[in-house]
């Protein structure tokens, strides 16, 4: 049986996750952390891995955490408990978990499809094979656990191609210098060991893990 915070929680996240189905270049939301480990307890935040599609990491990223700022439930400073954390996007053509070692194989396999586009969780499971080495092994699709908002995707076709006809490649170039930018003067990244900040064009990660 469900707590009744890993119930009001998960409810929480679905709903997010239906949001930014709308959002322009996102292809997935999966579900992690202690929520997705049955875990959440009243103080636990909502950890979320988002993918976009590719060449569009920090549109995507921009757009994603407009909304779930506007909602009012984005995890920020010392508003942490029920809040969404966005700690990692990922590009469609790279869903590699890095670095490959036993605490993100083990943080990682317990990883919840809410809501992607066509194949893209299966990929996201093979690219992860490498996971069985430590002994963990990714979690199936559970189709109990998505959701499923069909007109939103519509809307979102249409924002993107707003997008790419008016911004395109250098909205992407201005939006990434922008958040990097912002990401290397934020005190935390400052304050934050070796690794547990990572910049690329398919990969963002935030947050630093607890060994399992």
């Amino acid at each position: 049986m469900l707590d009744k915070y890993q119930k009001k929680y998960l409810r929480r996240a679905k709903i997010v996750a239906s949001l930014l189905s709308l959002v322009p270049f996102v292809r997935g939301v999966f579900l992690n952390g202690s929520l997705a480990q049955g875990k959440a307890n009243q103080d636990s935040d909502i950890d979320f891995l988002i993918v976009v599609r590719k060449n569009r990491l920090y549109s995507g990223r921009f757009f994603a955490t407009g909304l779930v700022h506007l909602t009012g439930l984005r995890r920020y400073g010392k508003e942490i408990a029920g809040r969404i954390c966005l700690n990692r996007y990922q590009t469609e053509d790279y869903l590699v978990i890095s670095p490959q070692d036993k605490k993100n194989a083990h943080h990682h396999s317990f990883t919840i499809n809410l809501w992607a586009r066509g194949n893209l969780y299966q990929n996201f499971i093979d690219a992860n094979f490498w996971m069985e080495k430590f002994g963990y092994k990714m979690r199936k699709n559970d189709q109990k656990m998505q959701i499923y908002f069909y007109p939103l995707f519509l809307l979102q076709f249409i924002f993107e191609l707003i997008f790419e006809l008016i911004f395109n490649d250098f909205g992407e170039k201005i939006l990434k210098k922008y958040q990097v930018k912002k990401i290397l003067n934020n005190p935390l990244t400052k304050k934050a060991d070796k690794g547990e900040i990572f910049i690329s064009d398919t990969e963002l990660r935030f947050h630093p893990l607890k060994k399992p």
